[in-house]
């Protein structure tokens, strides 16, 4: 694990579910080769910032925040492959301002830092190398939007995913035609979640599933049976009904080779950008975030991350 370059850039689902079209065995999700406890590595991110932030690997949006945030933000879910990572960290003006914060001048002690981790299962480090910290390169001037950006090379990650790697460039679509195809999934997606049918929602995000066992290191049955009924509890109890209209939203196209995509929320003031979410009767809600690719060949868009 080691840093390599640094670049700066300013400007001025159920059990066993019991329908007969959708039906999942638990045991798929079981991923069918582990790896041993001492290499289940976790890379994360290390942030104490103090800026609205946008925080992206390999150009994909993983982490945002309208007033700064101090997180770890893990990178395993973003991760196919060992290889040569980008992390990309931009920072925006606060609300009501017009430049950000002379960082160089007012010396705030930020701290972005690349992280390697080993967990057990009651998730407390039980391994952990030496932080790397990302250095700012920051300028003693006002500036409208700041954005840095390393690359960092990984290469003892113990496992190998196809993610959206086959997907294809949204970017070469049509990107009309390639939103109204978005929404109108998006719009299939809200329909089953607001008839609480979780076996079908369950079903869509299989790929997803699938992957999220293997990058969490998830090899137990039960806890992965007793995830999807609490999953499928909530869409039946919370969801149903209770799915407001897709509104306020924009399509936004992720990763390096324009694989991803995603429907979100323009407004900046929500903890999380989802679109499909809930409005229940106690003034809770809920929120159901997606990323979907659409493979090479394909005309169907498939849940690939949360």
């Amino acid at each position: 694990m080691k840093l390599l370059r640094v670049y700066l850039v300013v400007f001025i689902s159920c059990i066993s579910c019991n329908s007969k079209s959708h039906r999942v065995a638990i045991q798929e999700l079981v991923p069918t080769q582990q790896v041993a406890k001492e290499k289940q590595y976790r890379y994360y991110i290390g942030l104490g910032v103090y800026l609205p932030f946008e925080l992206y690997v390999n150009d994909i949006l993983i982490k945002y925040g309208t007033t700064g945030v101090s997180s770890a933000v893990e990178l395993n879910p973003w991760l196919l492959r060992n290889g040569t990572h980008k992390v990309t960290i931009k920072f925006f003006p606060d609300v009501g301002g017009h430049t950000v914060v002379n960082m160089g001048k007012e010396q705030l002690p930020y701290r972005i830092d690349f992280n390697k981790v080993v967990i057990n299962e009651s998730r407390d480090i039980v391994k952990q190398e030496k932080a790397i910290k990302l250095p700012l390169l920051t300028k003693d001037e006002d500036l409208p939007y700041f954005e840095q950006s390393w690359d960092i090379e990984i290469t003892d990650l113990p496992y190998v995913l196809e993610g959206w790697s086959n997907g294809q460039d949204l970017s070469k679509w049509d990107q009309e035609v390639l939103e109204k195809k978005v929404v109108a999934y998006y719009e299939k997606l809200r329909r089953i979640l607001n008839d609480g049918d979780a076996n079908t929602f369950n079903y869509f995000c299989l790929r997803r599933d699938k992957e999220t066992s293997i990058f969490e290191y998830n090899y137990d049955l039960q806890i992965i049976s007793e995830e999807f009924r609490r999953s499928s509890e909530k869409i039946r109890e919370k969801a149903k009904g209770n799915m407001i209209a897709l509104e306020s939203y924009e399509m936004k196209v992720y990763g390096k080779d324009n694989q991803l995509i995603s429907l979100e929320r323009k407004e900046s003031n929500f903890r999380t950008k989802g679109v499909l979410r809930t409005k229940e009767p106690s003034g809770a809600s809920r929120v159901y975030n997606l990323k979907l690719y659409l493979p090479k060949g394909s005309d169907e868009f498939v849940i690939i991350r949360k």
